[in-house]
């Protein structure tokens, strides 16, 4: 829901700071704190454009729970470009305000995350 909203209300400054976070994240790659920093960026930016509190609180709440298990997941070779093209996908999506298409993008990108979060508890 939260990209879906986002694509509704996404203004053109809105969609630059997005683009910006994620040309930010490709050039902190080499730096894996960095590189986590603006990927919570760019999914708190998404949640405030939606302009709906609650989304704020889940993702906060989502980043603070998973945080023992998602440094790996991004951390998984490769996985840093297939991140970045996932969110291309996503901004995309709400530039064109396709909010049907920013969701399923947004579903996509997090279920592949779950995949990942899967096996590595499976591993465990």
């Amino acid at each position: 829901g939260t990209a879906r909203l986002a694509a509704e209300r996404a203004s053109g400054e809105d969609i630059a700071r997005l683009r910006l976070t994620i040309a930010q994240q490709r050039a902190a790659i080499p730096d894996f704190e960095r590189f986590l920093e603006r990927d919570m960026e760019f999914h708190r930016g998404i949640a405030a454009i939606s302009g709906n509190p609650i989304f704020s609180s889940i993702v906060e709440a989502t980043f603070h729970w998973a945080s023992e298990y998602y440094q790996p997941l991004v951390r998984a070779p490769g996985a840093e470009e297939l991140t970045l093209a996932e969110h291309e996908r996503i901004v995309d999506a709400i530039a064109a305000h396709d909010t049907d298409a920013a969701a399923a993008a947004m579903h996509a990108h997090l279920s592949r995350a779950n995949q990942l979060y899967s096996q590595l508890i499976r591993k465990d």
